[in-house]
């Protein structure tokens, strides 16, 4: 099994197809190799492929008429995106740009309809993941336009202990996985804005920042923040 059919049997939207099914769905695509920074597709082009991260990672944005980017989400390896606009859309509503050196594994429009069309279970999985999507972007909207970068930060924080904290003595250490500048964007913010507020966290006991990563040393205070 290469890494292209194993990573696209592990999804969970094709949990339930055979080994021979997933065959299928491999030969209807290509992997493309994307460097670090390339533009995967942009806001405005015509979509026509869906795209799975087969490693690697991609972030999608909008560039408001500020010039500020705002990044609605980054998506990892077994991650499927651009899949919404095949359905409702004639092109990509915002920018798909590799955070790293990345493979991706395209399939043309044409070819993805039919799949949903033939695997009634596939097409269910996938409403459920939109789904799913649609209120990520519901509560982000909502942090953008009611929460305090604060509130924005601590949030992130505890959505990182739950995903990959570690337990230690002084609290949870965790090593984020974007750095400052990219962390900004996430939260809808600047990068100078966002300094201010780490080093606000640092002051206040919350954070402590070490070589080997970031360490939430007063847990209660973090999630009060995340709650205002």
């Amino acid at each position: 099994m290469n890494v292209i059919n194993k990573t696209l049997s592990q999804m969970e939207i094709f949990l339930d197809l055979s080994s021979s099914e997933i065959e299928d769905i491999e030969k209807l695509g290509k992997v493309k190799k994307f460097a670090r920074g390339e533009t995967i597709f942009s806001q405005g082009q015509e979509a026509k492929s869906a795209y799975v991260v087969i490693e690697g990672r991609v972030k999608v944005y909008k560039i408001g008429a500020d010039g500020r980017t705002t990044i609605l989400h980054i998506f990892g390896p077994k991650d499927m995106f651009g899949e919404a606009v095949m359905f409702s859309g004639k092109s990509y509503p915002a920018f798909a740009q590799a955070l790293e050196d990345s493979e991706i594994f395209s399939m043309p429009k044409s070819d993805f309809l039919t799949l949903v069309e033939a695997k009634p279970k596939v097409a269910i999985k996938m409403l459920g993941a939109q789904a799913m999507m649609l209120r990520r972007f519901a509560a982000k909207i909502e942090d953008l336009s009611l929460r305090a970068v604060s509130a924005r930060l601590a949030g992130y924080f505890l959505e990182q202990i739950d995903i990959a904290g570690q337990p230690s003595e002084e609290g949870y250490v965790l090593k984020l996985s974007m750095n400052k500048s990219l962390l900004a964007a996430y939260l809808g913010t600047i990068s100078e804005t966002l300094s201010r507020t780490f080093h606000d966290f640092k002051e206040k006991g919350i954070i402590k920042e070490e070589k080997h990563g970031l360490i939430v040393t007063d847990l209660l205070q973090l999630q009060k923040l995340a709650q205002s």
